[in-house]
């Protein structure tokens, strides 16, 4: 019923100024319905958003496409990767199916001033579907031209059909809207009036758009056409949320893409909406070509949040407004915000490119699909744009996720010294650059899913150059991506390194207290003795390289299916130090992280943080698991084991859930600091197979506590 539809019916169109069609109420639309099977009627009546009482008739019955899209390629997905069985269609990479569009369909009506009074005004979309695929509820693009917010010329055609073409011979229905702009003179809705009321634009001589405008517009009124463009665009979903069952669309797989103008109404409807307090329909991915954020709050990246929509983004690093573009520093912005919260992302920055298709790609200043034709354009990795975009948004829209087993099941794969950063080291008077590197482990030939990540930071205390990422926790790595996590490896710097500590970890480094005197000096066993100030920045190092390194997890999560939601901090000593400091500390001192989801605490502590950093643990942070030894101490080159105990008890106080195993003299011990309750490190608790008091091994426990607390769905 939903492969080919038609709105007829009669409207009143009225030219005033430069451009404005109305109508009044539509009338009944008509249409010969298609016969069922049993000679009855089948029609489908469709709600019309904004006009009470008016209805669409659907056609249940496919007719004949009006355009097609010729697949590019032998339909080759296996019955799997299209219709699963829950009955969701998984879009397949390459061109598949053919195209059928549906011209000019009614999905709401809005209103214009027109001298002292206010009249009707339609809008209308175009529908791409592909066609005779697979059953199952289809992903969703819905897009939004540029129009730089005034031109009353841009429309849902030109540039973008062919792109629109290419994503549902893929498997989406795509959806291009018309909307208003500053020209037509639009009223605001309520629905959108919090959104007016909080548009900032920069009415002065750095980006004037209302002046390159003719005639003139008032700044109030280019305010009301940025307004307009976000009242159409919550329209439009709306609509669709109203003909989802008709259309046989996913709601939970509704993505935006569109282009300047577009992209920035697109972004401020995805991640700025529930922080006005508008309801819009769960936004699982943004396509965001060269706009930015650029008309809202001040503040309006801070609430870019964790939970909200994958980010996508093109951008030339040339492209200004000031030459009728969006500054590249929006695209970069929303990057940073993205990586530091954990929203997965990916920026392709187009830079000067002497063999680029057009002037403006060869210059880096390209803006919209003219200038950037994604289609044929290639980027850095010799994918076209569009490709990239489909590989993103598969991915994206992919809720799958892989469950983790209690005991190996796959084989393992490791990638080695992949960089993650550059960071600075002091030499002299001056700062050299540093490279800094992970290893990779991941199950082989697991099901389809997004999956589960444990990052790991090896103990040093904060002083030892010879500590890597490799050593004793290659095992224990294997080990879990033999369970079907990836895990993460990371090095980073020390005190020895004489590291600069990044912008990114000051607050953190401020804060710091090492207990300079005789009760625990560890810069005194060091060899040349460290100040106490090289120590401190030793300690903030580590917190800067793992903050760096979470970055690098965010922006990799999307193309290496790792799921944010189940990202699992592990470490040894000072890398638990690190961890938890990551963990429970970070947005008390207002620094920005990815949510943790679990905590694997080996004889670590909050030792370094301010006085009150315990209490600073609150009752959504991660669930913690630990294991310390009770006779643990610092003097003997561990970490007191009161730490631990302390932290357990805070965990229990604010309700964070915990588990702890406290290890005990054990004559029985495979290792002495077992049998004296002292073993502090991989080495001396070896824990693949030492074994904890209810018989299973110390890592089980661990793997158990994680399936328990990870989330599931």
């Amino acid at each position: 019923m939903h492969k080919n539809w038609k709105i007829l019916g009669s409207a009143a169109v009225l030219f005033i100024g430069v451009f404005l069609a109305v109508i009044g109420i539509m009338g009944r639309v008509t249409t010969q319905p298609v016969l069922a099977q049993d000679g009855a009627p089948s029609t489908v009546y469709l709600p019309i958003i904004g006009c009470s009482g008016c209805t669409a008739i659907i056609p249940t019955a496919t007719a004949t496409p009006t355009a097609t899209a010729t697949p590019t390629a032998t339909p080759t997905a296996t019955p799997t990767e299209t219709a699963t069985p829950d009955l969701l269609l998984r879009p397949a990479l390459t061109a598949t199916y053919a195209v059928t569009v549906t011209d000019g369909v009614l999905y709401g009506m809005s209103n214009l001033i027109s001298g002292t009074s206010n009249i009707s005004f339609p809008l209308f979309l175009d529908l791409y579907e592909p066609l005779n695929a697979p059953a199952g509820k289809r992903p969703v693009v819905m897009f939004m031209f540029g129009s730089g917010f005034t031109d009353i010329n841009a429309t849902r055609k030109g540039r973008f059909v062919p792109i629109a073409e290419e994503f549902a011979a893929r498997g989406y229905v795509v959806i291009s809207i018309d909307y208003r702009t500053a020209y037509y003179n639009p009223v605001i809705s309520a629905q959108a009036k919090p959104y007016l009321d909080q548009i900032v634009t920069p009415f002065d001589n750095s980006f004037i758009p209302f002046i390159f405008t003719n005639p003139p517009l008032s700044e109030e009124q280019y305010e009301r056409g940025v307004a307009a463009a976000y009242d159409d665009g919550l329209t439009a979903l709306k609509w669709l949320e109203s003909a989802a069952t008709v259309l046989d669309v996913d709601m939970s797989r509704v993505a935006l893409m569109g282009s300047s103008s577009g992209t920035t109404t697109w972004n401020a409807l995805a991640y700025l909406s529930d922080d006005l307090g508008i309801t819009t329909p769960k936004i699982a991915a943004m396509i965001h070509l060269w706009g930015g954020l650029d008309y809202s709050r001040g503040d309006g990246l801070a609430e870019i949040e964790g939970k909200e929509a994958p980010l996508f983004m093109i951008h030339s690093i040339n492209d200004t407004a000031l030459q009728g573009g969006v500054d590249y520093i929006n695209a970069a912005q929303m990057a940073a915000r993205a990586a530091e919260i954990g929203v997965p992302y990916e920026l392709i920055t187009l830079r000067p490119d002497p063999s680029g298709i057009t002037p403006a790609l060869q210059a880096g200043t390209g803006h919209g699909l003219t200038q950037v034709p994604i289609l044929t354009a290639l980027s850095d990795n010799g994918e076209t744009l569009f490709q990239r975009a489909v590989n993103f948004l598969n991915n994206a829209l992919d809720d799958r996720k892989l469950i983790p087993t209690l005991t190996p099941t796959y084989a393992v794969t490791v990638t080695d010294g992949l960089l993650y950063g550059m960071t600075n080291l002091i030499s002299g008077t001056s700062n050299i650059s540093f490279p800094l590197y992970l290893d990779l482990y991941e199950p082989l030939n697991a099901p389809a899913g997004k999956r589960p990540v444990v990052m790991f930071m090896f103990g040093s205390g904060f002083t030892d150059v010879n500590a890597t990422r490799k050593g004793k926790f290659v095992e224990v790595a294997q080990q879990f991506a033999a369970r079907g996590y990836v895990v993460i490896s990371i090095d980073y710097r020390t005190a020895y390194y004489n590291p600069v500590i990044s912008a990114q970890a000051k607050p953190y480094l401020d804060q710091i207290v090492t207990p300079f005197d005789n009760s625990f000096i560890p810069f005194i066993f060091t060899n040349p003795p460290l100040s106490e100030e090289q120590y401190e920045r030793g300690v903030a190092a580590a917190f800067d390289d793992g903050l760096t390194a979470m970055k690098w997890i965010t922006g990799q999560a999307n193309g290496r299916r790792l799921d944010m939601r189940r990202l699992v901090l592990m470490g040894s000593s000072s890398g638990t130090t690190t961890g938890d400091a990551l963990a429970y500390l970070s947005n008390n001192l207002g620094i920005a992280t990815p949510r943790i989801a679990a905590m694997l605490h080996l004889w670590g502590g909050l030792e370094y943080s301010r006085v009150d950093g315990l209490a600073e643990m609150e009752s959504d942070e991660a669930p913690l698991f630990m294991i310390h030894s009770i006779n643990d101490t610092a003097l003997q080159g561990g970490v007191d084991y009161s730490n631990s105990s302390e932290m357990a008890a805070q965990a229990n106080l604010v309700g964070i859930p915990n588990e702890f195993i406290t290890l005990i003299p054990d004559p029985n011990g495979i290792t002495p600091a077992l049998q004296a309750g002292t073993g502090h490190g991989l080495t001396q608790v070896p824990i693949l197979t030492a074994l904890s008091d209810n018989g299973t091994t110390l890592f089980q426990r661990a793997i158990v506590f994680l399936t328990g607390m990870l989330p599931q769905e």
